[in-house]
């Protein structure tokens, strides 16, 4: 008997991004066109990047560091496994959360999906379909994962799952782990199987309630707009090039220090371990904020891409 599928459904098309499918495509070649442009050295134009650290803010801030990724990644990738920050629901640290999906929709093409819920240590293991289900953070790739299906012409199948809190070096060791088991190292490093540690990098201003580079009582003026954003980005570049270099007792430390609002904070130790474990080397593909496409605001989010060979 037929096993019934488990459906995905879009959370957000229509909102975060196109959902008529002419407008969404365009969108995404735009994107990816536009990232092969301001790739100029070699290295970034060299194609076989197997890991990486992504923005999954709503496509028209994402895209541009998305499609930094989806412009170089190997001939043969078949399967793209997703590591995402829970923004709506708790759930335990030092785990996983997944859920026995076995579809996800897009307005391009619908997604087969990896049975992380089979293949998965249960020991990391914690089940909530509600909560992927409502996770923007894991939907923000999917449009891209379709699009490359459909480019392609071969089946791209996605895994997806949750990590809300890492508590130690030891618990990054397990995790990291547990997704090797469960995807076959081999498979990254040809280039079979990618890994995205799904992440926005610092939310500045007010509304999200961290000002460590201003006072908070009073307005910003555009020049110190500015300057607070250069703050920001040299903060936030302190992080990656830690990420990028797989330095993660640091990570944690400077963590527990200065108490970042990177969202990602644990799938980034994820994957910049699992790349350091297989001798990958990271780069920092780009950097940018959201002001750079929506125009100054002293509410603003930091964005950076990080590219795993």
């Amino acid at each position: 008997m037929k096993k019934q599928e488990v459906v995905r459904k879009m959370q957000y098309a229509g909102s975060w991004y196109e959902s008529d499918p002419d407008l969404l495509k365009d969108h995404i070649v735009k994107a990816l066109n536009e990232a092969e442009n301001r790739a100029v050295t070699s290295s970034e134009k060299k194609t076989g990047a197997c890991l990486a650290m992504l923005p999954h803010a709503g496509l028209l801030y994402s895209s541009k560091g998305i499609a930094d990724f989806f412009t170089v990644l190997p001939i043969k990738t078949s399967n793209i496994l997703i590591i995402a920050p829970s923004h709506y629901a708790h759930i335990p640290p030092d785990t996983f959360t997944t859920a026995d999906f076995t579809v996800a929709e897009t307005p391009l093409a619908d997604l087969r999906v990896m049975p992380l819920n089979e293949i998965l240590p249960g020991r990391v293991m914690h089940l909530d379909k509600k909560s992927l289900e409502l996770e923007h953070a894991i939907e923000m790739f999917l449009p891209f994962c379709a699009n490359l299906q459909l480019q392609s012409k071969k089946d791209i199948t996605i895994g997806m799952c949750l990590v809300s809190d890492v508590s130690s070096e030891k618990s990054t060791d397990m995790l990291s782990e547990a997704i090797l088991e469960a995807t076959d190292d081999g498979q990254i490093l040809n280039g079979q199987t990618l890994i995205i540690a799904s992440s926005d990098f610092t939310h500045y201003g007010r509304r999200f309630g961290y000002t460590p580079f201003s006072d908070a009582s009073h307005g910003l003026h555009k020049s110190e707009i500015s300057e607070i954003e250069e703050q920001v980005l040299r903060h936030d570049r302190k992080y990656a090039e830690k990420f990028a270099s797989g330095d993660i007792g640091e990570l944690l430390s400077l963590k527990e220090k200065e108490q970042p609002s990177i969202c990602g904070f644990a799938s980034g130790l994820i994957v910049s371990n699992i790349a350091k474990k297989l001798g990958m080397t990271g780069q920092i593909r780009n950097q940018y904020t959201s002001n750079s496409i929506s125009g100054p605001s002293s509410d603003f989010v930091s964005y950076c891409s990080i590219l795993w060979r």
